[in-house]
């Protein structure tokens, strides 16, 4: 075995490595061109996912644009993914409101809508560590599934320290792990050989680009946006990871890089490219987002040419 691959072999171990898998798709919330949800889609999206190489779904993220979802949108995108599926969920349930994650993550938990929780550092706010910890102790105490924090401070305003991750793992067996989309892999070297963290703690990646060189440091696989669209091939590079073959699973990264910088621009924030690309591939019917999300037509225009270029 690759020396590099001695970290992500040993927290692969982790039963919610396991219980997650190694793909998780962070699904978009299809709409209608009127800006309804459409319902249909989202379940069919869902089981679209499920056979094309993703091992969990993540619901009500960033990505879904929870943000601008009601609470009544939310509820009832859990009870449509969960009725079309029996594989896992992970439940997106934080918010800026501390009220408001409490809530959203005791009626998930309370329906069994969910195997376990994605919750977004507060965001907005820019809370002190003291005030993330609380809103972390305060979702913890309310449910009983595991969670799994998400740390991207590009779009919270605060990151998620290493103190604060440790001292709320250690006091709560249901905080599991953290999805990272700080832009330092470094820094989950660091936090992953601290030695104070529980043994089955996991670290996802939550940046594609950056999937191979964290799971190089532990991290046990990603919540994904790519994954959408290539999904079995991020498995394949998993696989030769898995294996041992660490060549093999920097080639298949270099191969998916072009995929991985389709998902963000700055004139096209995600989730815009993906949906535009779901739907040139057929797979969602209209690439709907709503406002702010809003794309310049010729923007709109240039996204399909190359969603259909990756299509290929």
């Amino acid at each position: 075995m690759s020396e590099k691959l001695e970290a992500y072999h040993q927290h692969r171990e982790s039963p919610y490595a396991q219980k997650f898998g190694r793909v998780i798709t962070a699904m978009v919330t299809p709409f209608r061109p009127d800006g309804r949800v459409h319902w249909e889609n989202a379940s069919s999206l869902a089981r679209h996912l499920l056979e094309s190489g993703s091992d969990s779904l993540a619901i009500a993220g960033t990505t879904s644009e929870s943000a601008t979802l009601s609470h009544e949108e939310q509820h009832e995108l859990f009870w449509r993914i969960r009725g079309a599926t029996t594989d896992t969920i992970l439940a997106g349930t934080g918010s800026n409101s501390t009220d408001e994650a409490v809530s959203l993550s005791r009626y998930v938990t309370q329906r069994n809508l969910a195997d376990g929780l994605l919750v977004v550092s507060p965001y907005y706010n820019r809370p002190s560590q003291y005030g993330i910890e609380e809103y972390f102790h305060a979702i913890a105490d309310e449910t009983n599934l595991p969670i799994i924090m998400y740390n991207i401070p590009g779009r919270t305003g605060r990151a998620i320290e290493h103190d604060t991750i440790v001292r709320l793992a250690q006091n709560h067996t249901n905080i599991i792990g953290l999805k990272d989309a700080g832009g330092s892999t470094a820094d989950i070297h660091d936090l992953l050989r601290r030695g104070d963290l529980p043994e089955d703690f996991v670290v996802y990646s939550g940046d594609d680009g950056r999937n191979l060189e964290l799971a190089e440091v532990g991290a046990v696989g990603a919540i994904s946006v790519a994954s959408h669209w290539i999904g079995n091939r991020m498995q394949s590079m998993y696989d030769a990871l898995d294996h041992g073959d660490y060549e093999a699973a920097r080639a298949m990264n270099e191969m998916l890089q072009p995929h991985y910088l389709y998902e963000s621009y700055d004139d096209a924030p995600n989730p815009i490219p993906t949906k535009t690309l779901l739907h040139e591939a057929q797979i969602i019917e209209s690439a709907h987002t709503r406002p702010p999300m809003s794309v310049a037509p010729e923007v709109r225009q240039a996204l399909g040419v190359r969603a259909r270029q990756l299509l290929q």
